[in-house]
């Protein structure tokens, strides 16, 4: 039996830490300071090795600097690939498909 899950799926809030009323701690994501960046993280930590997370997330998770640490914990630390489908360009919002590389 695998520790952590097989699938996880979700559409976290588009949050930045100045619009929620508590401050989350233990994230390596924290400065970037955006929620759903944090709740990626968590994900990719809850996932077992041979599972899948399906987000919908802002394409910036994706394609920009401050993003650089969860880009980072995603693909190094799973030994994960990103797989990006289904932009919408007018929300730039993407459904990130994060899987493992065992499967």
């Amino acid at each position: 039996m695998t520790e952590g899950f097989d699938v996880i799926i979700g559409n976290p809030p588009y949050l930045e830490m100045r619009e929620i009323d508590y401050v989350p701690q233990g994230f390596k994501t924290y400065e970037s300071g955006a929620v759903h960046a944090m709740i990626m993280e968590r994900s990719v930590n809850l996932l077992n090795k041979h599972g899948c997370i399906s987000m919908i997330v802002p394409l910036a998770l994706v394609s920009t600097q401050r993003m650089k640490i969860l880009q980072k914990i995603i693909e190094d630390g799973k030994s994960c690939c990103m797989q990006i489908s289904h932009g919408d360009p007018e929300s730039y919002l993407i459904l990130l498909i994060v899987r493992s590389l065992f499967l």
